[in-house]
C-alpha cells in the first residue's frame, strides 16, 4: 500500500473496502489508474 501524494486514484482493487477507497489515504500499486491527468505517488 502507498499513499497517493498529488491528483485521483482509480481504485480497481477488492482489498480496500468502499470506505477505505473513498478515504484515498492509501492505494495498492498493482491496481489503480489515475483519474487524473498526473497522479504523484508519496513514497
Amino acid at each position: 500500500m502507498v499513499a497517493p501524494g498529488e491528483g485521483e486514484p482509480e481504485h480497481n482493487d477488492v482489498f480496500q473496502t468502499d470506505e477505505e477507497k473513498a478515504d484515498n489515504d492509501q492505494m495498492t500499486l498493482c491496481c489503480f489508474r489515475s483519474k487524473s491527468e498526473m497522479l504523484a505517488l508519496d513514497l
